[in-house]
Protein backbone atom coordinates (compact mmCIF):
# COMPACT_ATOMS: atom_id res chain seq x y z
CA UNK A 1 0.00 0.00 0.00
CA UNK A 2 2.66 2.50 -0.86
CA UNK A 3 1.76 5.77 -1.67
CA UNK A 4 0.01 6.18 1.47
CA UNK A 5 0.24 7.72 5.08
CA UNK A 6 1.59 5.33 7.63
CA UNK A 7 -1.50 6.00 9.79
CA UNK A 8 -3.98 5.50 6.88
CA UNK A 9 -1.98 2.12 5.79
CA UNK A 10 -3.05 1.39 9.94
CA UNK A 11 -6.49 2.42 9.94
CA UNK A 12 -6.95 0.38 6.31
CA UNK A 13 -5.59 -2.73 8.22
CA UNK A 14 -7.60 -2.03 11.29
CA UNK A 15 -10.18 -1.89 9.36
CA UNK A 16 -10.05 -5.03 7.57
CA UNK A 17 -9.60 -6.79 11.00
CA UNK A 18 -12.10 -5.24 12.44
CA UNK A 19 -14.70 -6.68 9.87
CA UNK A 20 -13.04 -10.14 10.58
CA UNK A 21 -13.72 -10.03 13.94
CA UNK A 22 -17.11 -9.01 13.89
CA UNK A 23 -18.02 -11.39 10.76
CA UNK A 24 -14.75 -14.03 10.37
CA UNK A 25 -16.56 -15.81 7.62
CA UNK A 26 -15.44 -12.60 5.47
CA UNK A 27 -11.98 -13.72 5.55
CA UNK A 28 -11.13 -14.18 1.32
CA UNK A 29 -14.15 -11.73 0.23
CA UNK A 30 -10.75 -9.01 0.26
CA UNK A 31 -8.20 -10.35 -2.33
CA UNK A 32 -6.04 -7.47 -2.16
CA UNK A 33 -5.97 -3.40 -1.97
CA UNK A 34 -3.52 -0.99 -3.25
CA UNK A 35 -3.54 2.30 -4.47
CA UNK A 36 -4.11 3.98 -7.44
CA UNK A 37 -3.21 7.55 -8.24
CA UNK A 38 -5.56 7.51 -11.77
CA UNK A 39 -8.68 7.44 -9.93
CA UNK A 40 -10.95 10.60 -10.80
CA UNK A 41 -10.77 13.12 -7.96
CA UNK A 42 -14.39 12.26 -7.63
CA UNK A 43 -14.39 8.86 -6.64
CA UNK A 44 -12.66 8.10 -3.49
CA UNK A 45 -12.01 4.10 -3.82
CA UNK A 46 -13.78 1.36 -6.15
CA UNK A 47 -13.81 -2.29 -5.82
CA UNK A 48 -13.22 -4.90 -8.36
CA UNK A 49 -16.44 -6.77 -7.14
CA UNK A 50 -15.68 -10.48 -8.33
CA UNK A 51 -12.40 -10.13 -7.68
CA UNK A 52 -12.19 -8.62 -4.10
CA UNK A 53 -9.80 -6.00 -5.31
CA UNK A 54 -10.17 -2.93 -3.72
CA UNK A 55 -8.08 0.27 -5.17
CA UNK A 56 -7.89 3.23 -2.85
CA UNK A 57 -7.69 6.42 -4.58
CA UNK A 58 -4.05 7.70 -3.65
CA UNK A 59 -4.80 11.33 -4.40
CA UNK A 60 -7.13 11.33 -1.36
CA UNK A 61 -4.92 9.13 0.95
CA UNK A 62 -2.11 11.18 1.02
CA UNK A 63 -3.89 13.81 2.89
CA UNK A 64 -6.05 11.85 5.83
CA UNK A 65 -7.77 15.03 7.21
CA UNK A 66 -9.32 16.20 3.97
CA UNK A 67 -10.46 13.01 3.36
CA UNK A 68 -11.92 13.08 6.89
CA UNK A 69 -13.34 16.32 5.80
CA UNK A 70 -14.81 15.49 2.72
CA UNK A 71 -16.33 12.23 3.91
CA UNK A 72 -17.81 14.15 6.79
CA UNK A 73 -19.13 17.05 4.78
CA UNK A 74 -20.88 14.11 2.86
CA UNK A 75 -22.23 12.24 5.94
CA UNK A 76 -23.83 15.63 6.95
CA UNK A 77 -25.12 15.76 3.55
CA UNK A 78 -26.95 12.83 3.66
CA UNK A 79 -24.55 11.28 0.85
CA UNK A 80 -23.20 8.67 3.22
CA UNK A 81 -24.59 6.80 5.95
CA UNK A 82 -24.96 8.51 9.71
CA UNK A 83 -22.61 7.26 12.69
CA UNK A 84 -20.10 6.69 10.16
CA UNK A 85 -16.46 8.37 9.48
CA UNK A 86 -13.69 7.69 6.37
CA UNK A 87 -12.97 4.33 7.34
CA UNK A 88 -16.51 3.55 6.26
CA UNK A 89 -14.81 4.14 2.65
CA UNK A 90 -13.25 0.68 2.80
CA UNK A 91 -15.65 -0.81 4.49
CA UNK A 92 -18.12 0.19 1.75
CA UNK A 93 -15.75 -1.43 -0.79
CA UNK A 94 -15.29 -4.41 1.53
CA UNK A 95 -19.22 -4.88 1.27
CA UNK A 96 -19.02 -4.64 -2.73
CA UNK A 97 -16.01 -7.45 -2.50
CA UNK A 98 -18.41 -9.41 -0.29
CA UNK A 99 -21.09 -9.46 -2.36
CA UNK A 100 -19.14 -10.61 -5.07
CA UNK A 101 -18.03 -13.59 -2.80
CA UNK A 102 -21.25 -14.37 -1.52
CA UNK A 103 -22.70 -13.89 -5.40
CA UNK A 104 -19.85 -15.92 -6.99
CA UNK A 105 -20.41 -18.97 -4.32
CA UNK A 106 -24.12 -18.87 -4.91
CA UNK A 107 -24.02 -19.05 -8.51
CA UNK A 108 -25.50 -15.86 -8.97
CA UNK A 109 -24.54 -12.54 -10.69
CA UNK A 110 -23.42 -9.89 -8.70
CA UNK A 111 -26.96 -8.39 -10.16
CA UNK A 112 -29.53 -11.08 -9.21
CA UNK A 113 -27.90 -11.74 -5.64
CA UNK A 114 -28.11 -7.70 -4.97
CA UNK A 115 -31.53 -7.09 -6.31
CA UNK A 116 -32.44 -9.95 -3.97
CA UNK A 117 -30.75 -9.01 -0.60
CA UNK A 118 -32.20 -4.95 -1.25
CA UNK A 119 -36.02 -6.67 -2.50
CA UNK A 120 -35.57 -8.52 1.08
CA UNK A 121 -34.71 -6.00 3.08
CA UNK A 122 -37.41 -3.49 2.13
CA UNK A 123 -40.21 -6.18 2.15
CA UNK A 124 -39.06 -6.98 5.58
CA UNK A 125 -38.67 -3.62 7.27
CA UNK A 126 -41.78 -2.48 4.99
CA UNK A 127 -40.46 -0.14 3.21
CA UNK A 128 -39.71 0.85 -0.38
CA UNK A 129 -36.91 2.49 -2.81
CA UNK A 130 -38.42 6.28 -1.66
CA UNK A 131 -37.48 5.21 2.01
CA UNK A 132 -33.94 4.70 1.22
CA UNK A 133 -32.69 8.45 1.04
CA UNK A 134 -33.78 8.89 4.86
CA UNK A 135 -33.13 5.75 5.95
CA UNK A 136 -29.83 4.81 4.19
CA UNK A 137 -28.19 7.20 2.06
CA UNK A 138 -28.42 9.20 -0.92
CA UNK A 139 -26.08 6.97 -2.24
CA UNK A 140 -27.44 3.70 -1.48
CA UNK A 141 -30.66 4.91 -3.74
CA UNK A 142 -28.12 4.24 -6.30
CA UNK A 143 -28.66 1.04 -7.13
CA UNK A 144 -28.71 -2.37 -5.10
CA UNK A 145 -24.93 -2.95 -5.18
CA UNK A 146 -24.30 0.99 -3.66
CA UNK A 147 -27.29 -0.47 -1.12
CA UNK A 148 -25.74 -3.46 -0.02
CA UNK A 149 -22.36 -1.21 0.47
CA UNK A 150 -23.50 1.37 2.53
CA UNK A 151 -25.52 -0.71 4.94
CA UNK A 152 -22.91 -2.82 5.15
CA UNK A 153 -20.81 0.40 5.96
CA UNK A 154 -23.25 1.37 8.56
CA UNK A 155 -23.87 -1.71 9.91
CA UNK A 156 -19.71 -2.13 11.00
CA UNK A 157 -18.78 1.78 11.67
CA UNK A 158 -22.60 2.70 13.44
CA UNK A 159 -22.91 2.18 17.59
CA UNK A 160 -26.23 2.52 16.96
CA UNK A 161 -27.12 1.24 12.66
CA UNK A 162 -30.20 1.79 11.18
CA UNK A 163 -32.87 -0.60 10.87
CA UNK A 164 -31.84 -1.35 7.01
CA UNK A 165 -28.06 -1.35 7.90
CA UNK A 166 -28.62 -3.91 10.33
CA UNK A 167 -30.93 -6.09 8.00
CA UNK A 168 -28.14 -5.58 5.19
CA UNK A 169 -25.23 -7.27 7.86
CA UNK A 170 -27.57 -10.09 9.42
CA UNK A 171 -28.25 -11.25 5.96
CA UNK A 172 -25.37 -10.97 4.77
CA UNK A 173 -23.98 -13.26 7.97
CA UNK A 174 -26.44 -15.76 7.13
CA UNK A 175 -25.76 -16.12 3.69
CA UNK A 176 -22.34 -16.65 4.50
CA UNK A 177 -23.50 -18.96 6.74
CA UNK A 178 -25.03 -20.99 4.16
CA UNK A 179 -21.74 -21.25 2.03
Amino acid sequence: MRGMTQEARQEVLDTLSLIYSQIPKTKGAVTSVRINNRLKQTTLAQCHSWLGKIELNGKHYKNISALKKTYQECVDSGFHPIGTDYLAIFTHEAGHALTGFIAKRLGLTMNAFSDKLQADVLKELGLSQKDIYDNLSEYGKKNPMEFIAEGFAEFIHSKSPRPIAKKVGEKLIAFLGGI
